[in-house]
């Protein structure tokens, strides 16, 4: 008599669980990629954040405060852009930790560069020294230096305005000294480095030197 049985099980042949394991592939590269890109994406963001902040937005106050400031304001914007996309945790906190390096190395890097001397010119004459505001005008201010040596106030200019200046002498006998600690030798063809909210003063290298300076703008 002939048993009959339960019809063996039939297994997924090789072709199926090729294309299986090239559609799982598929999805794991697509994945992976995505995630690439959009580390990229947010690392760019963040970096390209913090050194507009740095440079743009506020490049003239205490080198501690400007980084901290570029740091905060990266994290911030980061933080948006995590939220919006739903990124990997993973990422952002990996983007987070270069942020902090960043941090790390510009703060180092700029108290390394830093001119502390000029620092304590800064302090001296604003606590020692009166500061007189010269105002743009037709006329120009004629300041006379009697002797060698001798020094006129420091100068600097109205707050909120853009100006520009010349300075003429006979024989440029002075030399002309700003807080930061640039000195420059009477020329007739200085070109003066722009800088923000300059303070300064004129020193005498000859005796009877007449000085005048034009203020133009506002």
């Amino acid at each position: 008599m002939a048993k009959y049985g339960r019809p063996p099980k039939r297994g997924k042949n090789l072709g199926e669980k090729l294309g299986l394991n090239n559609e799982k592939t598929e999805k794991t590269a697509k994945s992976l990629g995505e995630k690439f890109g959009l580390a990229l994406l947010a690392l760019g963001i963040a970096v390209g954040t913090y050194f507009f902040t740095k440079g743009v937005l506020i490049p003239d106050i205490a080198i501690w405060a400007r980084e901290i400031l570029s740091l905060i304001l990266s994290l911030l914007v980061l933080s948006g852009f995590s939220a919006v996309s739903k990124g990997d945790n993973r990422i952002g906190t990996s983007v987070v930790i270069f942020l902090f390096a960043i941090f790390i190395w510009q703060m180092a890097n700029g108290y390394s560069d830093h001119d502390f001397s000029s620092d304590e010119t800064v302090r001296k004459y604003s606590s020692e020294v009166s500061v007189r505001t010269l105002y743009p005008r037709d006329e120009p201010y004629v300041f006379h230096l009697s002797e060698v040596g001798d020094e006129t106030n420091w100068f600097k200019f109205p707050e909120g305005g853009d100006f520009s200046y010349s300075i003429s002498s006979p024989d440029f006998g002075y030399k002309l000294i700003f807080s930061d600690g640039d000195k420059f030798k009477g020329d007739p063809n200085l070109r003066i480095p722009n800088k923000i909210h300059p303070r300064f003063k004129f020193r005498s290298l000859g005796t009877n030197q007449i000085i005048s300076i034009t203020i133009k703008g506002g």
